[in-house]
């Protein structure tokens, strides 16, 4: 696949924003999202396979739906009467979740289609991943599919989760708690470390897709579907590749403006690539290219998994910034320069203050200390006096956000300056970011913030990265009037015979038309 030819930006229209996706689809993953009766094929009695797995968790996370154990082998599994197969269960059945050899998954579609069971969640793996016979297996897979009136998500996936439900059909045993993220992601084990690095910060999630080999229902549809959930707030995406990379980023800029969208895109080295399509069986595009067709249809690009999490944490807890103006508090000027140095890289700025704020700072912060953003309160300062600096501040007109830098020198008092932070956050309607530096000495400090629901980041950077992210949105390049179509008829001049490179000029009157601004 070439992202290349398939990113051609498009042009955002409001009037569209809510028409995303047809209707049988949209129903079809809500009743696979929220299901009231979930039969899983393959639930076993031996507790080393993952069917056995699968079904304990979905049993043991308190979800109150109907648990329907398949086994053709087994009369009960954990308690529960077991069916031979999904089309002797009496009954409607919302989902299939399938965890079987892959030879013998096709033959379990052909059972749902005969029950009508809309959507499967495919963990069994076998497929396009080990080779040639798999991309045969899972093409034949789809058609059958299709023919049949089920549509799947997967194969070789994780499963997925529903935390707001209690729902966990996945076979790892982390389930979140509930929020308002949803992350879709093409590795399982890249969600599994997520969700895990999620329950010690207190990041909530409304759901976890594992998609796999991406076969059929894709990252796509799930974007547009969460895109129109009330209950999703941001959307994550781990991917290694782009079902459509055109139609990706046209869905992407339709939803942008209404929520955040996140994506970190793997596969940026030859090796990367190649280690991509062992894992999945998918051809990766140019990941430089995938980044500046979502950066112009808004999404927020990471770099890393630990970006990832950061920006989740950060658009799930903190209001929008709404000023790409930032105030930044400290007890310690390194930090605090770091902090500024970090902003060269995002589209912050740490403004002067107004000269009444510098004024009024000026009454209480030591001639030792700074009044000029970076504000340093100094290392002496007690909690009241870091916390007046932070509240002093964020009464600027010329500030929209506040960073908050906290070290734990011998006189600071950190649990009442996360106290107090969490006391300010709630009297103000501008985002506050915060950094506690150091281990043990603020450990309870963090869980302070987590508790009063603040992001909270172990280092200057990360926490100017994720205020960076509040501005979501914000940072939309303008997308060209008219799509630039591949088969465009050019001027002569541009493909007469022998023609092998453009003068300068040329390359002006070529891309001039379409608002590209050319450096003299």
């Amino acid at each position: 696949m070439k992202f290349l030819s398939e990113t051609t930006p498009v042009v955002f229209s409001f009037l569209f924003a809510y028409t995303l996706i047809s209707g049988s689809i949209r129903c079809v993953i809500k009743e696979w999202i929220e299901p009231k009766t979930v039969a899983v094929v393959g639930a076993s009695r031996d507790p080393k396979k993952l069917g056995a797995l699968v079904f304990k968790n979905l049993l043991q996370t308190g979800y109150a739906g109907r648990l329907i154990p398949v086994n053709p082998a087994a009369d009960e599994v954990m308690g529960h009467e077991a069916y031979s197969r999904v089309s002797k269960i009496p009954g409607k059945v919302d989902l299939a979740v399938i965890v079987v050899p892959a030879a013998a998954v096709a033959e379990v579609i052909r059972d749902l289609g005969k029950k009508k069971v809309a959507l499967a969640v495919i963990i069994s793996a076998g497929f396009k991943e080990v080779g040639e016979e798999g991309i045969k297996m899972e093409a034949d897979l789809v058609k059958l599919a299709r023919k049949v009136g089920v549509r799947f998500i997967g194969p070789n996936c994780l499963g997925f989760m529903n935390p707001l439900i209690g729902l966990n059909a996945t076979f790892s045993s982390t389930l979140p708690r509930p929020g308002t993220v949803s992350f879709i992601s093409q590795s399982g084990a890249m969600g599994v470390a997520t969700l895990d690095w999620a329950t010690e910060s207190r990041l909530g999630f409304r759901a976890f897709v594992s998609i796999g080999n991406n076969a059929d229902v894709d990252e796509i549809e799930l974007l547009e579907y969460f895109g129109q959930d009330p209950k999703t707030k941001v959307i994550l995406l781990y991917l290694e590749s782009f079902t459509n990379g055109r139609k990706f980023v046209e869905v992407a800029s339709r939803i942008t403006p209404l929520k955040p969208v996140v994506v970190v895109k793997a596969g940026r080295t030859y090796k990367s690539l190649q280690a991509i399509q062992t894992h999945t069986g998918s051809l990766a595009g140019s990941a430089e290219i995938a980044d500046q067709a979502l950066k112009q249809a808004g999404v927020l690009v990471a770099r890393t998994s630990e970006e990832l999490f950061d920006y989740a944490l950060s658009l799930s807890l903190a209001p929008r910034l709404k000023t790409p103006s930032v105030g930044i508090v400290t007890n310690a000027g390194g930090p605090g320069v770091l902090a500024v140095d970090e902003l060269r890289h995002t589209k912050l700025i740490a403004p002067e203050l107004h000269g009444t704020t510098v004024r009024n700072l000026r009454k209480f912060i030591p001639p030792a200390g700074s009044t000029h953003n970076p504000i340093d309160v100094l290392g002496d300062a007690p909690a009241s006096r870091f916390l007046r600096a932070a509240e002093t501040t964020l009464r600027d007109q010329n500030v929209g956000g506040l960073i908050a830098v906290v070290t734990p020198q011998t006189t600071t008092d950190v649990d009442a300056i996360a106290t107090g932070l969490g006391v300010l956050r709630r009297k103000t309607t501008k985002p506050i970011v915060t950094t506690l530096m150091g281990g043990d000495h603020v450990e309870f400090g963090r869980g302070i913030l987590h508790e009063n629901g603040m992001p909270e980041f172990a280092t200057p950077e990360r926490a100017v990265a994720a205020m960076n992210a509040l501005r979501w949105g914000a940072s939309k390049t303008r997308v060209l009037k008219q799509p630039l179509e591949g088969k465009q008829k050019l001027p002569h001049k541009f493909t007469r015979p022998g023609a092998q490179q453009l003068h300068p000029l040329d390359v002006h009157d070529l891309l001039k038309p379409y608002g590209f601004k050319i450096v003299p």
